[in-house]
């Protein structure tokens, strides 16, 4: 598709320094429907890429966020095997009232959106959700840090 859009360029400089006069019907449907296909095609490449940006950003926001939970139950001497452990053992946390649910609702909602990206259901998770779980790993951190302080 690069090749068509070269050739429309091509054709275009042609034009413009007059070594063009005149140009059949056909060939300039030949073109418009190239110019098509790669605009078509550019289309799909952006939609590729802003879901690889999207699935980037939710792994990111799962990897910081599993680090800051696992050092949080570090600091209470507690060890966690996988992602469903340390929720487990967070919401443990929350009942004997160490630590506030907001966090585990966080995470929680952190671990929703990676599990759905891992089936392929993109379609499902809002903008706002992909591009806020970076504002909940923000919040995560200064709640650590306020439980390591008070652990202090």
């Amino acid at each position: 598709n690069v090749l068509y859009l070269e050739d429309i360029y091509r054709v275009n400089k042609l034009i413009e320094n007059g070594d063009i006069r005149t140009i059949k019907v056909k060939d300039i449907e030949r073109y418009i429907s190239r110019g098509m296909k790669f605009i078509e095609s550019m289309e799909k490449l952006f939609e590729r890429l802003e879901i690889k940006k999207k699935k980037g950003i939710i792994k990111k926001s799962h990897d910081k966020m599993m680090k800051i939970a696992i050092n949080v139950l570090k600091s209470f001497n507690i060890k966690a095997k996988n992602d469903k452990d340390v929720v487990r053992k967070l919401n443990s946390l929350v009942k004997k009232g160490y630590i506030t649910p907001l966090y585990v609702e966080f995470i929680k909602h952190i671990l929703d959106m990676k599990n759905e990206i891992d089936k392929g259901n993109m379609k499902f998770l809002s903008e706002k959700d992909i591009y806020n779980s970076r504002m909940y790993v923000k919040t995560l951190e200064s709640l650590s840090e306020m439980i390591k302080n008070e652990k202090k």
